[in-house]
């Protein structure tokens, strides 16, 4: 079985604040220091003071941070709140066929937009299209992922699965 890449050389800290909601204040080695938070979202289930989080280092001429917060711990689970990994992950799944509803089916266009809205990918196969949108849901509780920011109904979620 072939293996997504992900991120090499995350490094474990804690959790401070949040002072917006793109901004994160971890410690890093003892060190209070900026990090980026890809994920716009509350988070308040995951990202309170003390929690144990990944960080990213990251160099750039324009950044305003040397980090990013892309990864929480809630207990023993490992949490991704980096947004655009989800994405990432899908199609690496959809060029390998690892999800069955969709083999044989080819990413036609990532970032497809129709009127005004925007879909994460467009299909094709055999002449027909397909719109599939990505969605992460950052909170489980009793086995189901909900979505801390608006209201979930569990027959909406599990119809996805």
């Amino acid at each position: 079985m072939m293996k997504m890449s992900l991120p090499i050389g995350l490094i474990e800290a804690e959790f401070v604040a949040r002072p917006n909601r793109f901004l994160s204040k971890v410690r890093v080695n003892g060190e209070v220091v900026d990090s980026h938070v890809p994920d716009p979202g509350r988070l308040k289930e995951l990202l309170f003071p003390g929690a144990r989080v990944l960080v990213e280092p990251k160099s750039g001429e324009n950044r305003k941070t040397k980090f990013a917060t892309v990864m929480v711990y809630s207990g023993n689970e490992l949490i991704s709140i980096n947004s655009q990994l989800p994405n990432r992950f899908v199609r690496h799944c959809l060029d390998h066929e690892w999800i069955n509803e969709f083999n044989g089916w080819s990413v036609k266009k990532q970032e497809y937009t129709l009127g005004k809205s925007r879909f994460d990918f467009l299909l094709e196969r055999g002449g027909k299209e397909k719109l599939v949108e990505v969605k992460s849901a950052t909170l489980v509780e009793e086995g189901i992922a909900r979505f801390p920011d608006a209201v979930t109904a569990v027959a909406d979620v599990m119809s996805c699965i």
